[in-house]
């Protein structure tokens, strides 16, 4: 989409397009065919010739294991990955309907093994719209709308249009979408620069106690603040879903995929209103499931995402 073209203008954008498209792309693309790039006869300096001959080595590797077969998915894997995660589902839901009434601690149980349900769903999600699974990329669309979807709550069009903008332009500021946080979280100086800059414009008094008194010790609450991670993704994805529609604008995909987050959030809320006996229960169920299913995909992104330079 325009978002992912948009991180690339003026660079070279052969090794995002290889990642993200099959071989058939080439075909479509060669009808847009517009020239060739003048050689470069200025003088290479060493930065650049070292970067270049490390993509080289990169597109040498990953065409090696290509060919040796490394990309090649396991199907079984995957259909053991699928059934064991929809094994814990019917596992938590079947603790809450034949204890959540009289027990506080099955009440917990159950909240922590849908909420490593949700977890799951989410990485076997992002493996299927990677399309890592099967090559008829139809097919991994089906399994994320209902894994996605239907089971985790979260937007197939959502989830594409930021992480595959997140994937072309990785911790770019100002491009990359998992990045653009603020007010909560601002992860570099660039971040808290645009931000306090922006509030010399139109200041109000909840920006104003947001810049002064919440942002300084956003070290002391973002531990905190990663256990509503998966509930914020999922109320992102119902508003993109009901505002912007299906990414590739067809009004069926579209239609799937509203009646899949509604299909999950009705379920949820009926599992958690008529399978507890108190507001209580009802209230911890919904917190710690959440909250399980935001520090776990947290232990994932915030170790290999955060701590890296933007």
């Amino acid at each position: 989409g325009a978002a992912v073209l948009l991180t690339h203008v003026g660079k070279d954008a052969s090794d995002v397009f290889h990642a993200m498209h099959p071989d058939s792309a080439y075909e479509i693309l060669a009808n847009y065919y517009a020239g060739d790039l003048e050689p470069n006869t200025k003088p290479v300096d060493t930065k650049s010739e070292n970067s270049a001959n490390f993509a080289t080595e990169m597109r040498d590797l990953r065409d090696k294991l290509r060919k040796d077969g490394y990309f090649h998915s396991s199907k079984l894997f995957y259909a053991y990955k699928v059934l064991s995660t929809l094994g814990l589902c019917a596992a938590g839901l079947a603790l809450l309907y034949a204890y959540g009434r009289t027990s506080t601690l099955a009440v917990v149980a159950s909240a922590f093994i849908v909420g490593i349900f949700w977890q799951q769903c989410g990485w076997l999600a992002h493996d299927f719209g990677h399309h890592q699974c099967f090559e008829d990329r139809s097919f991994n669309d089906v399994l994320v709308i209902f894994l996605g979807n239907f089971c985790q709550g979260f937007s197939l069009s959502w989830w594409k249009n930021k992480h595959n903008t997140h994937h072309a332009s990785t911790n770019v500021h100002g491009q990359d979408p998992d990045i653009d946080t603020a007010p909560v979280l601002l992860w570099d100086e660039y971040a808290s620069a645009a931000y306090y800059g922006s509030l010399d414009e139109e200041p109000t008094m909840l920006s104003r106690f947001i810049a002064e008194s919440v942002l300084p010790y956003q070290t002391r609450y973002y531990f905190f603040v990663l256990g509503f991670a998966r509930f914020s993704w999922a109320l992102q994805s119902f508003i993109y879903s009901f505002n912007q529609g299906a990414l590739n604008k067809s009004a069926k995909l579209n239609l799937y995929e509203r009646a899949c987050l509604i299909s999950h959030w009705a379920i949820f809320t009926y599992c958690t209103i008529a399978w507890n006996s108190s507001i209580y229960n009802m209230v911890l169920f919904f917190l710690v499931s959440q909250a399980t299913t935001g520090y776990t995909l947290a232990l994932v992104f915030a170790l290999n995402h955060n701590g890296m330079p933007v």
